[in-house]
């Protein structure tokens, strides 16, 4: 089990209230783009760039940054510093896209708001589908 977990199944209120808050939070910005851009809601790459962009617009900026520097330097492997220090000073800090596609799950799938198109909603059953049986039959082996 990762580290740091034990706080929250232990419960511990402080680090549960946290994560809580960051995840409501992002629940919000992503309910408020799913309505405001109709095109995100069949399309998570754009939705997690637009989660991204309003909620941390200074990182990406940062990280596009550092991404001009390797080609300016003709860098084609980052050194393991490099990418600890991108890590650590800017993906550490920045919605995973699971907690972006989490909360767009619920929002589309349990609370019926801001739906996908038909075709769309069709290919993320199949593929919902698909993940259960292999789930089943992979626990069978």
């Amino acid at each position: 089990m990762p580290s740091g977990w034990n706080r929250i199944i232990l419960h511990d209120n402080w680090e549960y209230e946290e994560f809580q808050s960051k995840v409501d939070e992002t629940k919000d910005l992503v309910e408020k783009i799913l309505e405001k851009y109709p095109e995100a809601r069949d399309n998570d790459p754009l939705l997690y760039f637009l989660v991204l962009w309003m909620k941390h617009r200074n990182l990406m900026v940062k990280l596009a940054k550092a991404i001009l520097m390797m080609e300016k330097e003709k860098v084609k492997v980052p050194s393991k510093e490099f990418v600890e220090i991108l890590y650590n000073k800017i993906f550490e800090n920045m919605t995973s896209p699971e907690t972006v596609t989490r909360c767009r799950r619920i929002i589309q799938h349990d609370e019926g708001k801001y739906r996908p198109s038909k075709h769309v909603e069709l290919e993320r059953a199949k593929r919902e589908e698909i993940w259960r049986s292999y789930s089943v039959t992979r626990d069978r082996y």
